[in-house]
């Protein structure tokens, strides 16, 4: 067997097991960042992924060449099959890419105003006269939040567990 079967056969095990993976576990977001952005750019493009829709690409067009044109063993290609292969292989890396980046814009929603009320909160820096810049656990993720504590003269240590209340005024504070 030609190397190029064997590389289009990994390359398609892969992205089979991928693909199942991803609907079976497709709710389970293992990319840990807290900026709450849409995570694709152009560098994407080269992650392990890109490489192997790359490989996808080559690799396929030349086990296509191979089987429907009559060539059978790697002296029969010529220099300009691999040029053709590669741009392919771009080609299937850069397509690929984008309906990757145009799918997740579907998967963000608008959450310019979330609800703090009874969400649980990190202290993570103490600004003092009572204000705290605290990790909030929203249904949305966990957002950076500045919050007035109810007892001004509390000293509440870092690392300490809290929650966001809304009062009478309808502002949220710590409790």
């Amino acid at each position: 067997m030609e190397w190029y079967y064997i590389l289009f056969i990994i390359v398609c095990t892969f992205l089979v097991l991928k693909t199942i993976l991803s609907w079976i576990f497709g709710d389970i977001d293992v990319d840990i960042d807290f900026d709450g952005d849409i995570d694709f750019d152009l560098s994407s493009v080269f992650s392990f992924k890109g490489i192997l829709h790359f490989l996808f690409g080559f690799s396929g067009y030349l086990s296509l060449l191979s089987k429907y044109g009559n060539y059978s063993i790697l002296n029969d290609f010529e220099w300009y099959h691999y040029g053709i292969a590669t741009i392919i292989g771009c080609i299937f890396m850069y397509i690929l890419w984008y309906i990757y980046k145009s799918m997740m814009k579907f998967n963000h929603a608008n959450y310019s105003n979330p609800d703090y009320n009874n969400c649980e909160c990190t202290v993570i820096t103490n600004l003092g006269n009572g204000e705290y810049v605290v990790n909030v656990k929203t249904k949305q993720g966990i957002i950076t939040k500045t919050f007035k504590h109810t007892n001004k003269h509390q000293n509440i240590p870092i690392g300490s567990t809290l929650k966001v209340i809304k009062n009478k005024n309808n502002m949220y504070e710590l409790v």
